[in-house]
This record gives C-alpha cells, structure tokens and sequence, in this order.
C-alpha cells in the first residue's frame, strides 16, 4: 500500500507542477578552493509541493530553478552557503529563495553545509524574479561571475547581453 502511495505523490509531483523550460546549461566556474558546475537553468515551474507545503512564485514573478554541482578541491574541510549564489538580472542582485536536495521530487534542504576534501554535492536552487526580467549571471562565492548563455529553441548558445 505504501508504494502505491509513493507511486500517486510522485505522479501528482509531476502532473500539478508542470515543467520549465531549460535556458541554460552546463556553466562552470573553478578555481583552487571550489569547483561549481551549473547543470542546468529553468525557466519554472512556478510551483512545487514540498512535503506539508506548497512553493509558489508571487505575483508578477516567476521561479527560476538553478541545479548545482559544488566540489571542494581543497585537502581540508570547507563551509558553503547557498545563500551566497545569487542571480543578477539588469543591476539587481537576487538571493536564493528555496533550497531543495536533487531529487525527482521535491525536499527541502537547508542552505550550509560543510564539505570535506574533494567531496561533492549537487542542490537545486529557486530564485524569484519579475516575470519580464531575465537572467544574466550567477555570482559565485569566492570563485566570480559565469555570464548565463542562454539557449534557444534549436537548442544553440546565445548571449542574452544587450
């Protein structure tokens, strides 16, 4: 009985938050203390259900959903807050709204945590923008900015700088 329950949530997980639309991927910043790969920048959805909650962007906004992969290339343990990867459109710099594990479904999770050596993580991140903005760079803690190449329907890069 208790998978079939699983099997229904996972089915309504999918069926009531819909899907985004891919705008970026695969940007990556690295230096000697952090390597950060950006997998991949949704458009949406504009909602999830968490267990006993529901996210949803506010009016006027949208959610942008940030998957990340964080690897420590330090030999020591180091502290990261997701807090400090913030999204900037025009001048505007925008902090992390959610924190979720990477899973199908959606889990929150808490935004520090430390990393050993050479230990590796992947989250995904929401952000809350208004809805005629758009995305221009992922500010990076201690490593910089990687401009956001955003992808269009062939599938091809291109520069959303004007």
């Amino acid at each position: 009985m208790k998978i079939y329950i699983l099997i229904l949530s996972l089915f309504l997980e999918i069926v009531l938050t819909g899907c985004g639309t891919t705008i970026a991927k695969n940007l990556r910043a690295t230096n000697d203390r952090w390597d950060i790969e950006i997998l991949e920048v949704d458009d949406g959805p504009n909602s999830a259900h968490l267990p006993g909650a529901k996210i949803k962007a506010t009016e006027g906004h949208r959610l942008i959903w940030m998957e990340v992969q964080i690897r420590n290339n330090m030999s020591a343990a180091q502290k990261i807050d997701l807090k400090d990867i913030a999204l900037v459109y025009d001048q505007t710099i925008v902090s992390p709204s959610y924190y979720l594990f990477d899973q199908w479904f959606s889990i929150p999770s808490g935004s520090e945590f430390t990393l050993g050596p050479n230990e590796s993580v992947r989250r995904r991140i929401l952000y809350s923008i208004p809805i005629d903005k758009q995305p221009r760079l992922v500010r990076l803690p201690n490593v910089g900015d990687i401009p956001i190449q955003v992808l269009s329907a062939g599938g091809e890069k291109y520069s959303n700088d004007k």
